[in-house]
């Protein structure tokens, strides 16, 4: 999907990558064509229904949940249970008055417009899934926002979709290509990502985990520590330590 790709300066060294990643695809097998979808931006613009949802999702989650320890996404806020990074969202959707409010039903419409342009492109130009990038920007650090996502195109029409790994930016920050197909069609998404990654082994091992053991992850290691004293002296202290490789 051009559009969906970053042609901004911000953007240009993900485009390149993922198009590598993309002529991989083709040396493997696949048949790839270039696509527009018309009023695409407008499309995905106010479709989605997160805001709408979240708070009366959560009090729905919690009233089935024996001995939940809040009932109420006010409760979390009144308690001060959440990350500082979320305040602004949560605040957001709290504000909401009713489960169907206008503007949650006109996000709706454009929900079913939205999907309805992506499958007409998928049906006509006779394709198995659209690919786009992920994130079209660098993975931001820790605690920064992350801009450049196309998460909207999955989460607002509904259709499914899935990531695999792309290729790397010089200083080893991963990016991703997504996959997204028809109704219903998770299997077939997950058929193409293995055919992919078992064809090109995108997947670099992280450079601080450890392997799995017996398909987990380690256990914490403890160990500890008692300084020599000296001749004819006490103990002076005895530490205890517990090494969390994972962490």
């Amino acid at each position: 999907v051009n559009a969906l790709f970053g042609d901004p300066p911000d953007d240009r060294e993900v485009d390149s990558i993922l198009r590598a990643t993309i002529g991989e695809m083709v040396e493997a097998g696949a048949d790839t064509v270039s696509v527009e979808i018309p009023g695409l931006d407008e499309l995905t613009s106010a479709s989605g229904v997160i805001n709408y949802e979240a708070k009366f999702d959560l009090m729905d989650y919690f009233a089935a949940t024996p001995g939940a320890p809040v009932s109420s996404l006010k409760e979390i806020l009144d308690q001060g249970l959440y990350d500082e990074a979320l305040e602004g969202a949560f605040l957001r959707r709290e504000r909401v008055e009713s489960r169907d409010p206008e503007a949650y039903l006109a996000a709706m419409a454009k929900r079913d417009a939205l999907a309805a342009a992506l499958l007409k492109v998928l049906d006509e130009n006779d394709l198995d899934a659209l690919v786009y990038p992920t994130v079209r920007r660098r993975p931001a650090l820790i605690g920064e926002g992350q801009s450049g996502s196309t998460c909207q195109v999955s989460a607002g029409s509904g259709l499914p979709a899935l990531a695999v790994p792309g290729g790397f930016t010089e200083d080893g920050l991963p990016t991703a290509l997504e996959l997204l197909g028809r109704p219903f069609d998770d299997a077939h998404l997950v058929a193409m990502a293995y055919a992919y990654e078992q064809a090109v082994h995108p997947r670099r091992d992280p450079p601080a985990a450890p392997p799995l053991e017996d398909g987990a992850a380690p256990a914490p290691i403890a160990f500890e520590v008692a300084p020599g004293a000296g001749p004819g002296e006490g103990e002076t202290f005895r530490g205890h330590f517990v090494f969390d490789p994972v962490l």
